[in-house]
């Protein structure tokens, strides 16, 4: 199933144009601005490894950041001239379009759903390892069951976090 956003969806969003090359969303900004791509090609890239390459017209990038109020933690870039939907306040939009945020809230369970599927599947491969791969259990475990807090990067030696 497609979770994207569907066409009659984004059509009142402001459209913009990018080239190739392009910085579309910044690792470490803080904003609300979420983008519905339109057409063309957008890669992610976090730590500088492509970790995603978004082609489907409606797929949204940079909800997460923008709903959380936190520092993106990735770079979303043009690799293609694009055409894309700009959401300058994620949060304002899905509450005055509910069809909107059920969209964004599929895709986020859709992705989520994929990461766990990968992480049961290392839990798996490393539960019988008595080395230091066989932490992952204990650190997948944990990182499972923790609760919701507000995110603040870095660490107490080193405030500023190493994006």
């Amino acid at each position: 199933m497609n979770w994207n956003l569907r066409p009659d969806q984004w059509d009142q969003l402001d459209e913009a144009t990018a080239p190739a090359g392009t910085v579309l969303l910044q690792a470490g900004d803080v904003s609300s601005r979420m983008l519905v791509l339109v057409e063309g090609e957008i890669a992610i890239q976090a730590e500088g490894t492509v970790v995603a390459r978004l082609r489907e017209p409606g797929t949204i990038v940079g909800e997460m950041a923008g709903l959380l109020g936190s520092p993106r933690t990735a770079t979303a870039v043009a690799m293609t001239d694009v055409v894309y939907r700009t959401v300058d306040d994620v949060v304002s939009l899905m509450e005055e379009r509910p069809d909107v945020g059920m969209a964004v809230a599929r895709t986020l369970a859709h992705r989520l759903n994929l990461v766990q599927s990968y992480l049961a599947d290392v839990r798996r491969q490393y539960a019988d390892r008595s080395d230091q791969l066989g932490a992952v259990e204990t650190v997948l475990a944990a990182l499972s069951s923790a609760p919701s807090v507000d995110i603040d990067p870095g660490s107490d030696r080193e405030r500023e976090p190493n994006i």
